[in-house]
């Protein structure tokens, strides 16, 4: 069930089999091979959705790849309207961005919202997007060894999560910072 800012309510219900994470080594990004998507909408009319899906296609057609976006109608208590895009590489793990509605944003603004995100990564040599670079390091740091991953965007989320692990874990996790704009930064999770 979707929840939409600021009333939520969302719920997800998954099943996660018992395992231990591994480190990484995640520095480069093989060529996009393909983009997957949902276009969704709660509580409106599918046809946003599909105005949201038209744009993004058109937008990343330039790419040269295969872009597959669902148009999805969700449970919610309340209206909304989201599209996800994801970026497959080879080599690495996928590359999510998302655009959300808010009363009076037109869907193509939604759409064009998480297209801007997923060219900026494209233009990037970083192995992992900017979202995923602050969710990976939690279970890396719970992994044996070393890890390390390059990412297009060093962001504030990410430097938080740093002190927030370095606060209950006695880890040595280390940032470089991007010397270039349009260079990489990286994360390096020094083995024990």
């Amino acid at each position: 069930q979707a929840g939409f800012y600021p009333w939520g309510g969302s719920e997800l219900v998954a099943q996660l089999a018992p395992g231990r994470p591994a480190g990484v080594n995640l520095l480069d990004r093989g060529p996009l091979t393909r983009i997957r998507g949902v276009a969704g909408v709660s509580g409106l009319d599918r046809s946003i959705a599909r105005r949201m899906r038209r744009r993004a296609e058109n937008r990343l057609e330039a790419l040269g790849v295969d872009v597959a976006i669902e148009e999805i109608a969700w449970p919610s208590h309340r209206p909304g309207v989201a599209i996800a895009l994801i970026a497959e590489h080879e080599g690495t793990v996928p590359a999510t961005f998302v655009g959300l509605g808010e009363r009076g944003k037109p869907s193509e603004a939604v759409a064009d919202e998480a297209v801007k995100e997923l060219l900026a990564f494209e233009a990037v040599p970083a192995a992992v997007d900017p979202h995923s670079a602050d969710q990976l390091l939690l279970p890396l740091a719970l992994a044996p060894g070393g890890s390390s991953y390059t990412v297009s965007q060093v962001t504030e989320h990410l430097r938080t999560n740093v002190a927030t692990i370095r606060a209950f874990l006695d880890r040595d996790i280390r940032i470089e910072e991007p010397t270039n704009p349009g260079e990489p930064g990286r994360v390096t999770m020094v083995a024990t």
